[in-house]
């Protein structure tokens, strides 16, 4: 390739690949109950609403489910699953969850706190929801107004 001097003027580099493909494919997400786990059982959110983003913090229940298995001393190995040698343990922990959106789109956070966390406005009645920062001043009737509260 030779290097072209002139002021103004560069090589043509392009091949038929780049001629064809002049723009990006589309990104496929995944399904907000995949990418946001446990939302449905959201038991509490707050809202911090900053100058660039805005923050959701939520935390929901998560149910375990384990097997035990009893330990036959005479066979010297654990209780066959067919028998009655073992029994399930549940329990429940709390997981804390964090959730960011850029503050110039607080419609989508809204509508998405609508249809994850809140759910109706009829659920809503005699509420409150938790909002610092600047941002929940600011917004507060456009709050109100969206998630129905009085």
């Amino acid at each position: 390739m030779e290097i072209n001097k002139s002021l103004g003027e560069l090589p043509d580099i392009s091949t038929p690949d780049m001629e064809a493909q002049k723009y990006a494919g589309s990104i496929l997400l995944p399904d907000t109950d995949v990418v946001f786990r446990n939302i449905k059982n959201a038991k509490r959110f707050a809202i911090d609403i900053g100058g660039s983003l805005t923050k959701i913090a939520y935390y929901s229940t998560v149910s375990h489910r384990k097997v035990l298995y009893r330990y036959n001393a005479e066979k010297d190995s654990a209780a066959s699953v067919d028998g009655d040698d073992y029994q399930y343990e549940s329990s429940e922990t709390e997981r804390l969850h964090f959730v960011k959106f850029e503050t110039k789109y607080i419609e989508h956070c809204l509508d998405f706190i609508r249809n994850h966390l809140v759910f109706s406005k009829e659920s809503m009645a005699g509420k409150s929801i938790k909002a610092t920062g600047g941002g929940a001043y600011k917004y507060a009737e456009l709050i109100q107004q969206k998630l129905g509260l009085t």
